[in-house]
């Protein structure tokens, strides 16, 4: 059994944070639960938070938060740090996180991550106008020390590999059973590169109406609508060009049986989008 439940949040930097909570209300379709002092919060479900933005004089990707659950969960995860002889911080109530128990590592490549239970409820998910938001799904990073770190996510963390494309690019889902939670990249960099979040919506509407507000609203397509052949599902990406990682909304986003058995894909262009794929000319036959 997985110790993460699901993801939870993302912590970004922003040097000017009504710019940055704009975007992801306007774009990501997210509503402001608050700020306190230099900090702001967005959800787009009963959560507090999807979304934490601090100021800060750096444009990134800070963290990466995953939901364990509960206390033994959290007790698991320490004990696995310790094994790991992984360095954290450990919170219980942080002040100001919303959270009951947090607590904070690096991955062995080098990765920040916040493990967390508890997070504080609304009464109810924000109206979002027409837009039907049911998730804060997965996330996906290049990943330095790559076999340590996914052999860390898997063995210790018990994320279980759904499909990979070749040796470059593992989809690996938690607790929830959605498809991947997680999806981690190959690289030969010295420092990680943080690619994507994704948040699930109910259906090809939702996506197309979040593609037609955000372009008005001059948000900046990474990929125009497509179907992924690994989880079967049909999203869009927008780019934050300023903290350089891309935000993407998808539906038909599958769940997956304990006993599935993942695929070993190519490294082809129609495996990221299956609307790609090469189509045969009809042969001409002589009267």
């Amino acid at each position: 059994m997985a110790i993460v439940q699901r993801l939870g949040f993302i912590t970004i930097g922003a040097k000017d944070l009504d710019e940055a909570a704009g975007l992801y209300s306007k774009v990501g379709r997210m509503v402001e639960t608050g700020r306190d002092g230099s900090t702001a919060f967005l959800t787009g479900g009963t959560d507090h938070h999807w979304m934490r933005i601090e100021q800060s004089d750096i444009e990134e990707v800070k963290r990466v938060g995953y939901d364990v659950g509960n206390a033994k969960n959290m007790a698991d995860a320490i004990q696995l740090l310790k094994d790991w002889k992984l360095a954290y911080e450990e919170v219980a109530l942080p002040n100001g996180e919303y959270v009951q128990h947090r607590v904070r590592f690096t991955d062995p490549g080098g990765m920040s991550v916040d493990l967390f239970y508890g997070m504080d409820q609304l009464a109810k998910a924000p109206d979002n106008d027409g837009i039907n938001i049911k998730k804060f799904l997965h996330a996906g990073w290049r990943s330095p020390n790559f076999d340590e770190t996914f052999k860390f996510w898997t063995e210790g963390l018990g994320f279980k590999v759904s499909d990979q494309i070749e040796q470059n690019a593992f989809f690996m889902r938690c607790d929830d059973r959605y498809h991947h939670s997680l999806l981690l990249i190959r690289t030969n960099a010295l420092t990680p590169e943080f690619g994507h979040i994704c948040t699930l919506v109910d259906g090809i509407d939702d996506v197309m109406r979040i593609r037609n507000n955000g372009l008005k609203a001059g948000a900046k397509l990474r990929s125009d609508v497509m179907k992924h052949v690994p989880s079967g599902s049909v999203a869009v990406y927008f780019t934050d060009e300023k903290r350089k990682f891309d935000f993407e909304y998808c539906f038909e986003h599958a769940q997956l049986p304990d006993d599935h058995q993942h695929r070993v894909l190519p490294m082809k262009e129609a495996v990221g989008d299956v609307w790609q794929a090469e189509v045969r000319d009809p042969e001409l036959t002589s009267a």
